[in-house]
């Protein structure tokens, strides 16, 4: 077996080992649902959001309210095109041409 095949071997083998170490932890066993925390890019700890239990009056109340929101945005967005045209204005997307 050449260097290189025995070197890929290796570290493959090493990436196995720490993929299956990595995948049994759970950062600090101590931790309870009441006192959940999430780990910072720079290694500090700060307490995470907690999960709420949704009845399904809210749930619905809440889907309502999304779709009216998307309604109105979707109403926005007409008028903003039906102005932009009255006034001669360009209506494609100018962010997507590339000028050099």
């Amino acid at each position: 077996m050449s260097f290189s095949k025995t070197w890929k071997l290796a570290l493959i083998a090493l990436s196995a080992i720490f993929l299956a170490a990595c995948a049994g932890s759970r950062q600090g066993d101590s931790e309870s649902e009441s006192e959940a925390v999430e780990y910072n890019e720079d290694g500090t700890t700060r307490p995470s959001a907690k999960a709420q239990k949704v009845d399904e009056d809210e749930l619905k109340e809440t889907k309502e309210a999304a779709a009216k929101t998307m309604e109105e945005n979707h109403d926005l967005r007409r008028q903003i095109f039906e102005a932009k045209t009255q006034l001669g204005i360009s209506t494609t997307d100018d962010s997507s041409s590339t000028e050099e």
